[in-house]
Protein backbone atom coordinates (compact mmCIF):
# COMPACT_ATOMS: atom_id res chain seq x y z
CA UNK A 1 0.00 0.00 0.00
CA UNK A 2 1.33 3.45 -0.90
CA UNK A 3 2.50 5.60 2.03
CA UNK A 4 2.70 9.36 1.45
CA UNK A 5 6.07 11.05 1.93
CA UNK A 6 6.69 12.56 5.40
CA UNK A 7 6.34 16.35 5.66
CA UNK A 8 9.55 16.48 7.71
CA UNK A 9 12.63 14.34 7.23
CA UNK A 10 15.75 14.06 9.36
CA UNK A 11 18.93 14.37 7.30
CA UNK A 12 22.41 13.64 8.64
CA UNK A 13 25.13 15.53 6.74
CA UNK A 14 28.56 13.89 7.08
CA UNK A 15 30.99 16.68 6.16
CA UNK A 16 34.35 17.62 7.72
CA UNK A 17 34.16 21.18 6.36
CA UNK A 18 32.05 23.12 8.85
CA UNK A 19 31.61 26.03 6.41
CA UNK A 20 29.92 23.72 3.85
CA UNK A 21 27.51 22.50 6.51
CA UNK A 22 26.61 26.04 7.61
CA UNK A 23 26.11 27.12 4.01
CA UNK A 24 23.68 24.28 3.37
CA UNK A 25 21.85 24.91 6.65
CA UNK A 26 21.41 28.54 5.62
CA UNK A 27 19.96 27.51 2.23
CA UNK A 28 17.45 25.23 3.93
CA UNK A 29 15.85 28.15 5.72
CA UNK A 30 13.90 28.68 2.49
CA UNK A 31 10.54 26.94 2.61
CA UNK A 32 9.77 24.13 0.18
CA UNK A 33 6.55 22.52 -1.08
CA UNK A 34 8.14 19.14 -0.34
CA UNK A 35 8.30 19.77 3.40
CA UNK A 36 10.91 20.54 6.03
CA UNK A 37 14.41 19.11 6.49
CA UNK A 38 15.90 18.80 9.96
CA UNK A 39 19.63 18.90 9.21
CA UNK A 40 22.12 17.32 11.60
CA UNK A 41 25.88 17.21 11.24
CA UNK A 42 28.85 14.90 11.85
CA UNK A 43 32.41 15.53 10.69
CA UNK A 44 33.65 11.93 10.48
CA UNK A 45 32.29 8.52 9.62
CA UNK A 46 33.09 7.38 13.14
CA UNK A 47 30.98 10.15 14.69
CA UNK A 48 28.19 9.44 12.18
CA UNK A 49 28.16 5.78 13.17
CA UNK A 50 27.73 6.65 16.84
CA UNK A 51 25.02 9.16 15.95
CA UNK A 52 23.03 6.70 13.82
CA UNK A 53 23.28 3.98 16.44
CA UNK A 54 21.57 6.26 18.92
CA UNK A 55 19.17 8.30 16.74
CA UNK A 56 17.03 7.65 13.67
CA UNK A 57 17.71 9.37 10.32
CA UNK A 58 15.68 9.37 7.12
CA UNK A 59 18.60 10.27 4.83
CA UNK A 60 22.39 10.57 4.84
CA UNK A 61 24.20 13.29 2.91
CA UNK A 62 27.76 12.14 2.40
CA UNK A 63 30.89 14.02 1.39
CA UNK A 64 33.41 11.77 -0.35
CA UNK A 65 36.48 13.37 1.28
CA UNK A 66 36.40 12.60 5.00
CA UNK A 67 39.29 12.21 7.45
CA UNK A 68 38.44 8.52 7.97
CA UNK A 69 36.96 7.61 4.56
CA UNK A 70 37.90 8.55 1.02
CA UNK A 71 35.97 8.03 -2.20
CA UNK A 72 33.57 5.11 -2.21
CA UNK A 73 34.76 3.80 1.16
CA UNK A 74 32.13 5.88 2.95
CA UNK A 75 29.31 4.77 0.63
CA UNK A 76 30.25 1.10 0.94
CA UNK A 77 30.54 1.34 4.72
CA UNK A 78 27.17 3.03 5.18
CA UNK A 79 25.48 0.56 2.84
CA UNK A 80 26.73 -2.38 4.90
CA UNK A 81 26.26 -0.76 8.33
CA UNK A 82 22.93 1.04 7.76
CA UNK A 83 21.36 -0.58 4.65
CA UNK A 84 17.88 0.83 5.31
CA UNK A 85 18.96 4.50 5.20
CA UNK A 86 19.26 6.09 1.73
CA UNK A 87 22.51 7.86 0.88
CA UNK A 88 22.90 10.93 -1.33
CA UNK A 89 26.46 11.94 -2.20
CA UNK A 90 27.23 15.66 -2.04
CA UNK A 91 30.60 16.16 -3.72
CA UNK A 92 32.76 19.03 -4.93
CA UNK A 93 34.01 16.88 -7.82
CA UNK A 94 32.35 17.92 -11.07
CA UNK A 95 33.36 14.68 -12.82
CA UNK A 96 30.05 12.89 -13.51
CA UNK A 97 31.83 9.53 -13.37
CA UNK A 98 32.35 10.02 -9.63
CA UNK A 99 28.62 10.47 -9.10
CA UNK A 100 27.78 7.46 -11.29
CA UNK A 101 30.28 5.32 -9.40
CA UNK A 102 28.59 6.36 -6.14
CA UNK A 103 25.21 5.27 -7.49
CA UNK A 104 26.70 1.95 -8.65
CA UNK A 105 28.01 1.52 -5.10
CA UNK A 106 24.51 1.92 -3.69
CA UNK A 107 23.90 5.66 -3.28
CA UNK A 108 20.45 6.84 -4.32
CA UNK A 109 21.67 10.00 -6.05
CA UNK A 110 24.42 12.62 -6.07
CA UNK A 111 24.70 16.40 -6.20
CA UNK A 112 27.66 18.65 -7.03
CA UNK A 113 28.32 21.30 -4.37
CA UNK A 114 27.45 24.87 -5.41
CA UNK A 115 25.92 23.53 -8.63
CA UNK A 116 22.33 22.85 -7.64
CA UNK A 117 19.21 24.84 -6.87
CA UNK A 118 17.53 24.55 -3.50
CA UNK A 119 14.46 23.16 -5.26
CA UNK A 120 16.59 20.42 -6.83
CA UNK A 121 18.11 19.65 -3.44
CA UNK A 122 14.72 19.22 -1.78
CA UNK A 123 13.46 17.10 -4.65
CA UNK A 124 16.58 14.90 -4.62
CA UNK A 125 16.28 14.25 -0.89
CA UNK A 126 12.58 13.38 -0.94
CA UNK A 127 12.89 11.22 -4.05
CA UNK A 128 15.84 9.36 -2.51
CA UNK A 129 13.79 8.57 0.60
CA UNK A 130 10.88 7.35 -1.54
CA UNK A 131 13.05 5.20 -3.84
CA UNK A 132 14.70 3.58 -0.85
CA UNK A 133 11.32 2.86 0.70
CA UNK A 134 10.15 1.20 -2.52
CA UNK A 135 13.39 -0.80 -2.82
CA UNK A 136 13.10 -1.96 0.78
CA UNK A 137 9.48 -3.05 0.35
CA UNK A 138 10.37 -4.84 -2.88
CA UNK A 139 13.28 -6.65 -1.21
CA UNK A 140 11.05 -7.65 1.69
CA UNK A 141 8.47 -8.98 -0.78
CA UNK A 142 11.12 -10.96 -2.64
CA UNK A 143 12.44 -12.42 0.61
CA UNK A 144 8.91 -13.33 1.70
CA UNK A 145 8.26 -15.05 -1.64
CA UNK A 146 11.54 -16.93 -1.40
CA UNK A 147 10.66 -18.07 2.11
CA UNK A 148 7.20 -19.14 0.94
CA UNK A 149 8.77 -20.98 -1.99
CA UNK A 150 11.04 -22.90 0.39
CA UNK A 151 8.05 -23.78 2.61
CA UNK A 152 6.02 -25.00 -0.39
CA UNK A 153 8.99 -26.99 -1.69
CA UNK A 154 9.39 -28.65 1.71
CA UNK A 155 5.67 -29.43 1.88
CA UNK A 156 5.74 -30.87 -1.65
CA UNK A 157 8.74 -32.98 -0.74
CA UNK A 158 6.86 -34.39 2.25
CA UNK A 159 3.83 -35.11 0.03
CA UNK A 160 6.00 -36.80 -2.59
CA UNK A 161 7.60 -39.01 0.06
CA UNK A 162 4.21 -39.94 1.51
CA UNK A 163 2.86 -40.81 -1.96
CA UNK A 164 6.00 -42.80 -2.68
CA UNK A 165 5.53 -44.88 0.48
CA UNK A 166 1.83 -45.38 -0.27
CA UNK A 167 2.27 -46.51 -3.86
CA UNK A 168 5.22 -48.69 -2.91
CA UNK A 169 2.93 -50.56 -0.50
CA UNK A 170 0.44 -51.06 -3.35
CA UNK A 171 3.08 -52.09 -5.84
CA UNK A 172 4.02 -55.49 -4.37
CA UNK A 173 0.53 -57.09 -4.35
CA UNK A 174 -0.08 -55.82 -7.90
CA UNK A 175 3.18 -57.36 -9.06
CA UNK A 176 2.02 -60.66 -7.59
CA UNK A 177 -1.41 -60.43 -9.27
CA UNK A 178 0.14 -59.58 -12.62
CA UNK A 179 2.68 -62.38 -12.37
CA UNK A 180 0.10 -64.97 -11.28
CA UNK A 181 -2.37 -64.09 -14.04
CA UNK A 182 0.46 -64.27 -16.53
CA UNK A 183 1.27 -67.80 -15.34
CA UNK A 184 -2.38 -68.85 -15.59
CA UNK A 185 -2.67 -67.40 -19.10
CA UNK A 186 0.17 -69.66 -20.24
CA UNK A 187 -2.20 -72.64 -19.84
CA UNK A 188 -5.00 -71.20 -21.99
CA UNK A 189 -6.18 -74.63 -23.07
CA UNK A 190 -7.29 -75.41 -19.50
CA UNK A 191 -9.53 -72.32 -19.37
CA UNK A 192 -13.02 -71.80 -20.69
CA UNK A 193 -13.63 -68.88 -23.03
CA UNK A 194 -15.31 -66.94 -20.22
CA UNK A 195 -12.47 -67.65 -17.78
CA UNK A 196 -9.90 -66.67 -20.38
CA UNK A 197 -11.74 -63.41 -21.03
CA UNK A 198 -12.00 -62.54 -17.33
CA UNK A 199 -8.41 -63.51 -16.66
CA UNK A 200 -7.18 -61.42 -19.59
CA UNK A 201 -9.09 -58.42 -18.27
CA UNK A 202 -7.64 -58.92 -14.75
CA UNK A 203 -4.13 -59.24 -16.18
CA UNK A 204 -4.56 -56.11 -18.27
CA UNK A 205 -6.13 -54.07 -15.45
CA UNK A 206 -3.52 -55.07 -12.86
CA UNK A 207 -0.73 -54.42 -15.33
CA UNK A 208 -2.17 -51.04 -16.21
CA UNK A 209 -2.55 -50.12 -12.54
CA UNK A 210 1.01 -51.29 -11.87
CA UNK A 211 2.29 -49.12 -14.69
CA UNK A 212 0.41 -46.15 -13.23
CA UNK A 213 1.92 -46.77 -9.81
CA UNK A 214 5.40 -47.06 -11.27
CA UNK A 215 4.78 -43.79 -13.12
CA UNK A 216 3.79 -42.12 -9.83
CA UNK A 217 6.97 -43.41 -8.21
CA UNK A 218 9.05 -42.12 -11.09
CA UNK A 219 7.24 -38.78 -10.98
CA UNK A 220 8.10 -38.50 -7.28
CA UNK A 221 11.72 -39.37 -7.99
CA UNK A 222 11.78 -36.89 -10.83
CA UNK A 223 10.39 -34.11 -8.61
CA UNK A 224 13.04 -34.87 -5.98
CA UNK A 225 15.74 -34.94 -8.64
CA UNK A 226 17.02 -38.43 -7.82
CA UNK A 227 15.54 -40.60 -10.56
CA UNK A 228 18.04 -43.37 -11.48
CA UNK A 229 19.02 -43.45 -15.15
CA UNK A 230 20.76 -46.24 -17.05
CA UNK A 231 21.61 -45.11 -20.56
CA UNK A 232 22.39 -47.82 -23.11
CA UNK A 233 23.16 -48.12 -26.80
CA UNK A 234 20.48 -50.60 -27.84
CA UNK A 235 17.88 -51.43 -30.45
CA UNK A 236 14.65 -49.84 -29.12
CA UNK A 237 12.40 -52.35 -30.96
CA UNK A 238 11.33 -54.30 -27.86
CA UNK A 239 10.85 -51.15 -25.76
CA UNK A 240 8.53 -49.68 -28.39
CA UNK A 241 6.58 -52.94 -28.57
CA UNK A 242 6.24 -53.10 -24.78
CA UNK A 243 4.72 -49.60 -24.73
CA UNK A 244 2.26 -50.53 -27.48
CA UNK A 245 1.27 -53.77 -25.72
CA UNK A 246 -0.05 -51.75 -22.76
CA UNK A 247 -2.76 -50.23 -24.94
CA UNK A 248 -3.78 -53.17 -27.14
CA UNK A 249 -6.92 -53.97 -25.14
CA UNK A 250 -7.94 -50.29 -24.88
CA UNK A 251 -7.38 -49.82 -28.60
CA UNK A 252 -9.59 -52.81 -29.38
CA UNK A 253 -12.39 -51.56 -27.12
CA UNK A 254 -12.26 -48.14 -28.81
CA UNK A 255 -12.08 -49.68 -32.28
CA UNK A 256 -8.69 -48.07 -32.87
CA UNK A 257 -6.30 -49.77 -35.28
CA UNK A 258 -2.54 -49.85 -34.66
CA UNK A 259 -0.59 -49.73 -37.92
CA UNK A 260 3.01 -50.77 -37.18
CA UNK A 261 5.47 -49.34 -39.70
CA UNK A 262 8.86 -50.54 -38.43
CA UNK A 263 10.78 -53.81 -38.33
CA UNK A 264 13.15 -55.51 -35.90
CA UNK A 265 16.32 -54.17 -37.48
CA UNK A 266 16.24 -50.68 -35.98
CA UNK A 267 19.55 -48.86 -35.47
CA UNK A 268 21.02 -48.81 -31.98
CA UNK A 269 19.95 -45.70 -30.11
CA UNK A 270 20.98 -44.06 -26.85
CA UNK A 271 18.20 -44.27 -24.23
CA UNK A 272 17.06 -45.47 -20.82
CA UNK A 273 14.56 -48.34 -21.20
CA UNK A 274 12.19 -47.25 -18.42
CA UNK A 275 12.21 -43.60 -19.43
CA UNK A 276 11.63 -44.35 -23.11
CA UNK A 277 8.87 -46.82 -22.22
CA UNK A 278 7.13 -44.16 -20.09
CA UNK A 279 7.56 -41.43 -22.71
CA UNK A 280 6.05 -43.60 -25.45
CA UNK A 281 3.29 -44.76 -23.08
CA UNK A 282 2.34 -41.15 -22.32
CA UNK A 283 2.26 -40.27 -26.01
CA UNK A 284 0.14 -43.32 -26.83
CA UNK A 285 -2.20 -42.68 -23.90
CA UNK A 286 -2.90 -39.13 -25.06
CA UNK A 287 -3.26 -40.20 -28.69
CA UNK A 288 -5.82 -42.89 -27.83
CA UNK A 289 -7.70 -40.90 -25.19
CA UNK A 290 -8.42 -37.98 -27.50
CA UNK A 291 -9.25 -39.86 -30.70
CA UNK A 292 -12.58 -40.77 -32.20
CA UNK A 293 -13.60 -44.38 -32.72
CA UNK A 294 -12.39 -46.30 -35.73
CA UNK A 295 -9.27 -44.15 -35.89
CA UNK A 296 -5.98 -45.40 -37.23
CA UNK A 297 -2.74 -44.87 -35.31
CA UNK A 298 0.37 -45.33 -37.42
CA UNK A 299 3.54 -45.99 -35.43
CA UNK A 300 6.83 -45.49 -37.25
CA UNK A 301 10.51 -45.61 -36.34
CA UNK A 302 12.74 -44.13 -39.01
CA UNK A 303 16.41 -43.15 -39.20
CA UNK A 304 16.78 -39.42 -39.73
CA UNK A 305 19.70 -37.29 -40.79
CA UNK A 306 22.25 -36.18 -38.17
CA UNK A 307 22.22 -39.59 -36.46
CA UNK A 308 18.68 -39.50 -35.10
CA UNK A 309 15.96 -42.13 -34.82
CA UNK A 310 12.47 -40.61 -34.93
CA UNK A 311 9.65 -42.60 -33.32
CA UNK A 312 6.32 -41.21 -34.52
CA UNK A 313 2.75 -41.84 -33.36
CA UNK A 314 0.42 -40.44 -36.02
CA UNK A 315 -3.34 -40.46 -35.38
CA UNK A 316 -5.74 -39.46 -38.16
CA UNK A 317 -8.58 -39.06 -35.64
CA UNK A 318 -6.78 -36.79 -33.21
CA UNK A 319 -6.93 -33.05 -33.91
CA UNK A 320 -5.80 -30.24 -31.61
CA UNK A 321 -6.70 -26.58 -31.40
CA UNK A 322 -3.92 -24.01 -31.62
CA UNK A 323 -4.20 -23.39 -27.86
CA UNK A 324 -3.92 -27.10 -27.04
CA UNK A 325 -1.05 -27.51 -29.47
CA UNK A 326 0.87 -24.63 -27.92
CA UNK A 327 0.41 -25.75 -24.31
CA UNK A 328 0.44 -29.54 -24.51
CA UNK A 329 3.90 -29.84 -22.93
CA UNK A 330 3.22 -27.22 -20.24
CA UNK A 331 0.65 -28.40 -17.68
CA UNK A 332 0.70 -25.05 -15.84
CA UNK A 333 -1.10 -23.30 -18.72
CA UNK A 334 -3.78 -25.88 -19.50
CA UNK A 335 -7.38 -25.37 -18.54
CA UNK A 336 -9.13 -27.94 -16.36
CA UNK A 337 -10.80 -29.44 -19.44
CA UNK A 338 -7.38 -29.89 -21.10
CA UNK A 339 -5.52 -31.43 -18.18
CA UNK A 340 -5.58 -34.91 -19.76
CA UNK A 341 -3.41 -33.58 -22.56
CA UNK A 342 -0.50 -32.67 -20.32
CA UNK A 343 2.79 -34.16 -21.39
CA UNK A 344 5.15 -32.11 -19.25
CA UNK A 345 6.38 -35.23 -17.45
CA UNK A 346 7.08 -36.97 -20.76
CA UNK A 347 9.06 -33.94 -21.89
CA UNK A 348 11.12 -33.92 -18.71
CA UNK A 349 11.83 -37.65 -18.99
CA UNK A 350 12.87 -37.21 -22.61
CA UNK A 351 15.24 -34.40 -21.64
CA UNK A 352 16.88 -36.67 -19.06
CA UNK A 353 17.81 -38.98 -21.95
CA UNK A 354 19.00 -36.00 -24.04
CA UNK A 355 16.12 -36.84 -26.38
CA UNK A 356 13.70 -34.44 -28.05
CA UNK A 357 9.92 -34.67 -27.98
CA UNK A 358 7.42 -32.78 -30.09
CA UNK A 359 4.11 -32.56 -31.88
CA UNK A 360 2.98 -31.79 -35.42
CA UNK A 361 -0.59 -31.34 -36.54
CA UNK A 362 -2.38 -30.89 -39.85
CA UNK A 363 -5.81 -31.39 -41.36
CA UNK A 364 -4.91 -35.08 -41.72
CA UNK A 365 -4.27 -35.67 -38.02
CA UNK A 366 -1.72 -35.26 -35.25
CA UNK A 367 1.78 -36.68 -34.97
CA UNK A 368 3.47 -37.08 -31.58
CA UNK A 369 7.14 -37.96 -31.79
CA UNK A 370 10.39 -38.47 -29.91
CA UNK A 371 13.89 -38.54 -31.38
CA UNK A 372 16.83 -40.54 -30.02
CA UNK A 373 20.53 -40.23 -30.82
CA UNK A 374 21.92 -43.09 -32.90
CA UNK A 375 25.44 -44.25 -33.62
CA UNK A 376 27.17 -43.29 -36.85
Amino acid sequence: MYTSLPMTICVLYIEDNLADFKLLAKKLEVSSPYGKINLCHCQTLKDATKYLEERPADLILLDLSLPDAMGMEGVNYLQSKFPSIPVVVLTGNTNTEVGLEAIRSGAQDYLVKNDYSIELFYKTCWYAVERKRIQTELQQTIEALQTEKKIVALQNQQIYRFVNVLVSDLKNPLISITALTELLLKDKQKLTATQLNYLTQIHYSSGSMLDNILSIIETTQLQEGNIPIQMLWENPYHTINAAIDKFIVEAITRDVLFDIKYDKNLPKAYFDKRLLHNVLSNLLEVSIAYTHKAARIKIQAEKQQENLLKISIFNNGFLLSDDELQNIFDDTTLSEAQQGLKLSLAKRMASLMEANIGIETSTKGTNLWVTLKTKH
